[in-house]
């Protein structure tokens, strides 16, 4: 069985839930959105090394599968709540996976969304995501990767 991340924008909300649970608050970047299902596609499709599949049903749903070609890891991203339209920002959730890839991906579209934050399903502290975010940092800092990948 393994863990879902779904991810949220970052606002007023997020950083008390974040201070709550004991992690870091960045300072604000400015509004934050969920993505589009054209944003992930184009970032997914601008990961090096790595094959992406999507499974994309009209009106009913969005995913995209993630494998590296250079290392053992991968990740299911969702879009919820898709409807057919590419343009419409829709929340995310990744299923299984490397965390490292996951962050990896959230700070691209957060280049695009503003800050995101990535919440594990295991009743960890979640993490926030910015566009300048340093991945080997996040993996140190998380508790949910417990020293980094």
């Amino acid at each position: 069985m393994g863990v879902f991340y779904p991810v949220q924008p970052f606002d007023d909300e997020m950083a008390s839930f974040l201070e709550e649970m004991g992690a870091a608050v960045p300072d604000s970047e400015g509004p934050s959105r969920n993505p589009t299902p054209a944003e992930v596609r184009a970032v997914c499709l601008a990961l090096p090394d790595v094959k992406v599949e999507f499974n994309i049903k009209a009106k009913s749903h969005w995913s995209a599968y993630i494998e590296s070609t250079k290392r053992d890891e991968g990740t299911i991203l969702n879009m919820e709540k898709f409807k057919g339209a590419e343009d419409k920002p829709l929340p995310i959730m990744f299923e299984k996976g490397s965390p490292a890839l996951i962050l990896e991906i959230v700070k691209r579209l957060s280049k695009l969304c503003g800050p995101l934050v990535v919440i594990p399903d295991t009743g960890e502290a979640p993490i926030a995501v910015t566009s300048t975010a340093s991945v080997k940092k996040l993996l140190k800092e998380w508790e949910h990767t417990a020293g980094g990948e």
